[in-house]
């Protein structure tokens, strides 16, 4: 699980949370909840941006359904706000196309923030996969800042 933590426009953290993947489908799920509030505590956030969910119906990507209800009833039951964005509208966001891949959402975001050049460039395939979590979890919180700079974000916000 990427995240990415801003104060204000300033990205200030960012990183990859690894949840191993156990016989048992509730133990990822714990880890997540306790990770999550270690995050919270640590971090304090006010806002939590979101990639939609693309899960509609219950399949093998299930983990993932439940992974974000876990970070959603954490978000509510600190009081953080949660706002949500489809994928196309991070990729139109960060890249200007909807339907950019993850290569180039890496590029944009590398080339605006340097720091974040050492993540992208690899010659390892395993280690593209791992911290391109870290790039969507950047750019989900690029776009909530593009969206609340444009006063649109309470167009995208829960209703808890």
């Amino acid at each position: 699980m990427g995240f990415a933590h801003f104060e204000g426009i300033e990205l200030v953290d960012y990183g990859v949370k690894v949840l191993r993947r156990s016989k048992s489908s509730r133990r990822p799920l714990m880890i997540l909840a306790r990770v999550m509030d270690r995050l919270i505590y640590e971090k304090s956030p006010s806002v939590l941006a979101l990639e939609k969910n693309c899960f509609s119906i219950r399949h093998p990507g299930i983990q993932v359904v439940d992974a974000i209800q876990v970070i959603k009833r954490k978000a509510f039951q600190n009081n953080i706000h949660i706002y949500e964005y489809a994928a196309s509208t991070i990729k139109k966001s960060i890249t200007g196309d909807g339907r950019a891949t993850k290569r180039l959402i890496s590029k944009v975001i590398s080339a605006n923030i340097p720091e974040l050049k050492a993540y992208k460039i690899s010659n390892c395939h395993w280690k593209e996969i791992y911290y391109q979590n870290m790039f969507d979890a950047v750019a989900c919180g690029l776009t909530h800042l593009n969206f609340s700079r444009n006063n649109q974000v309470e167009n995208h916000e829960i209703k808890n």
